[in-house]
């Protein structure tokens, strides 16, 4: 509840302090729905989602939650490292 409740009440409490406007947010539809999207059927293909397999599989020691896990994480740094 309190998860849900601050989910609501964070980006409310930047616009009253003024941190951003809502004439600066430039929003496309279509690319939050297709993301929503390909997010389910990541989730379903993967059986499960990434913080599912890394706190739940993992402690539960599930082979294929440890591949997960070391799959996503390491193309989570590949994609974040810059390669100058």
């Amino acid at each position: 509840m309190w998860f849900v409740l601050g989910l609501m009440l964070g980006p409310a409490v930047i616009l009253l302090l003024g941190w951003v406007s809502l004439s600066s947010i430039s929003i496309d539809w279509g690319s939050v729905v297709l993301g929503g999207l390909l997010v389910g059927m990541g989730t379903k293909i993967g059986s499960g989602c990434t913080s599912g397999h890394a706190v739940c599989g993992i402690g539960r020691f599930s082979f294929r939650s440890v591949v997960a896990v070391a799959v996503f994480m390491s193309v989570g740094v590949m994609t974040g490292c810059s390669c100058d």
